[in-house]
């Protein structure tokens, strides 16, 4: 009788360990990392009207790389590095990796709100490129999963 006792225990713990050993929360602490779909981009207090058609998705990883890849009516994407400190502010500087021109860049310093199936990001955005002076303007960035 000890042992169904004991096996009982055992597979217990095992079944304990495995559902909440495994917390997602504590693999992703700040909810930060995976994709989100860009609902809103607004630009020195003006939204793009346009931003539900660009099919932007913004992937962060847990390895320090950000991504905003546009679908078809905007066909660009930029990748970078990004840091995150305890209080949520995101530093990234992203490059232009559509096609062979590598040349545009966004650096990003953004406050993150970050909920369970929201994102907001709140800062400023340098644009750099040789085309054009940079160009610093405040940005708010909506997305959801």
């Amino acid at each position: 009788m000890t042992k169904i006792y004991t096996a009982a225990l055992v597979a217990a713990t095992l079944l304990a360990i495995t559902l909440f050993g495994c917390n997602t929360d504590e693999d992703n602490e700040t909810g930060l990392y995976g994709n989100w779909n860009v609902t809103v981009w607004s630009e020195d207090g003006v939204a793009d009207p346009d931003v539900p058609s660009y099919n932007a998705v913004l992937t962060i990883t847990e390895a320090g790389v950000m991504t905003f890849a546009f679908g078809t009516a905007e066909p660009f994407n930029y990748t970078g590095n990004y840091t995150i400190d305890g209080a949520n502010h995101i530093n990234a500087i992203l490059n232009e990796t559509t096609g062979n021109s590598e040349i545009n860049q966004w650096e990003m310093s953004v406050d993150a709100n970050i909920g369970t199936s929201e994102l907001q990001m709140e800062g400023t955005t340098i644009k750099r490129s040789p085309f054009w002076p940079d160009n610093t303007v405040a940005v708010v960035i909506t997305s959801t999963r």
